[in-house]
């Protein structure tokens, strides 16, 4: 089974990587996507986090996105 970093849009893995690169404290929010592998395993600070360093934006996210996951993962 992929874990959630495996699965996270490329479009947000890119964005994300380039922010790891940026800012050592970025790391976390990517080792704890590599550690589930299941949207629901995540807290709501993960999902905060991800939103922040992935470049998703919180004005166009459904309540599906935040509860699932819903074009945040493949």
């Amino acid at each position: 089974m992929k874990n959630l970093y495996q699965q996270l849009q490329p479009k947000y893995k890119k964005v994300l990587n380039e922010n790891v690169k940026r800012y050592q404290s970025v790391q976390l929010i990517k080792y704890t996507l590599m550690s589930k592998t299941m949207w629901s395993q995540l807290t709501v600070e993960n999902v905060k986090d991800l939103m922040l360093w992935a470049g998703i934006d919180s004005r166009k996210l459904t309540i599906d996105g935040l509860v699932y996951g819903e074009n945040i993962i493949k």
